[in-house]
């Protein structure tokens, strides 16, 4: 699986408590000054059979919004960004919400589709908006990360682009039980390393100290991508949930003009894995 094209938007300003992208209020029209960033991105995107895979932010239930009110509105926002691809026949969508691990576990299922459904083209695209739920969630929490707006939109293919080589390859998704949802183990990342053929590797970085302990463990002895940043995305953009994962990829895409073997990896509230291989060549 290749990729084709690739938009990102990552927060660009520390407030008291998150980070968030400089010109945008995170109220009720926030998802609508996205797709007005992205429009000429999203009109760019032409295929007759598109999958979309959408991985909305982080869903906190309160008295103000009840789960089926956050089932509703992931939903509406995911069509929103079909409508907003007017040259491109949509014909699956699928909504992921495996929280910080959503976006890779979405690559995942995109190289599924496109190497055993028969799809040529396949999107994944995912936001953030940080809540003042989540923010409060963050705090109480003492994580030392703060929570952070972002977007990523990537376009994958079946058929090698011309202009580019950006090759995905050995996607794995994986579950590992864990008494405590919140925690990341090196058991749970074993699961989806399915190759030792890789040169580099990009951690999740989860920005909580005993989950850092367990991914520096993990990678011990190897080749961490811009080491020792390469644990600390996070630090420089905020905590995704939603777009963590997809939105460091096209950052690290952003920051290096090629790249060996990569191993990228994320972990999600509820013990879910994602990993994959990515392989720039100029």
């Amino acid at each position: 699986m290749f990729l084709k094209s690739y938009k990102h938007i990552v927060p660009t300003i520390d407030s008291e408590d998150c980070f968030y992208i400089e010109g945008l209020e995170r109220d009720a029209n926030f998802n609508l000054f996205y797709r007005k960033l992205n429009k000429d991105f999203l009109l760019s995107v032409e295929a007759e059979n598109l999958g979309l895979i959408y991985c909305p932010p982080m869903p906190i239930a309160s008295s103000h919004s009840k789960c089926l009110n956050i089932n509703k509105l992931q939903h509406t926002h995911a069509h929103k960004y079909v409508n907003a691809m007017k040259n491109a026949n949509v014909s699956y969508v699928d909504i992921d919400g495996s929280a910080c691990a959503s976006s890779l576990v979405a690559i995942a299922k995109a190289f599924n589709l496109i190497n055993y459904f028969d799809f040529k083209d396949v999107m994944v695209i995912a936001d953030e908006r940080i809540s003042k739920d989540v923010s409060d969630l963050f705090a109480e929490m003492n994580i030392g990360v703060k929570g952070g707006d972002g977007f990523s939109a990537l376009h994958f293919c079946k058929d090698e682009p011309k202009d580019s080589f950006i090759k995905i390859t050995n996607t794995a998704i994986g579950y590992h039980y864990n008494s405590n949802p919140w925690l990341t183990c090196e058991e749970g990342y074993s699961k989806v390393i399915k190759t030792d053929d890789y040169a580099c590797i990009k951690p999740h970085g989860t920005g909580t100290g005993v989950n850092n302990e367990a991914e520096e463990r993990l990678c011990k002895d190897k080749k961490v991508i811009l080491s020792p940043e390469g644990l600390r995305y996070k630090e420089k953009y905020g905590h995704m949930q939603g777009a963590s994962g997809s939105t460091e990829i096209c950052q690290m895409l952003d920051e290096h003009s090629t790249l060996p073997r990569t191993l990228c990896l994320a972990s999600g509230l509820g013990n879910f894995y994602g990993g994959l291989i990515i392989e720039k060549k100029s």
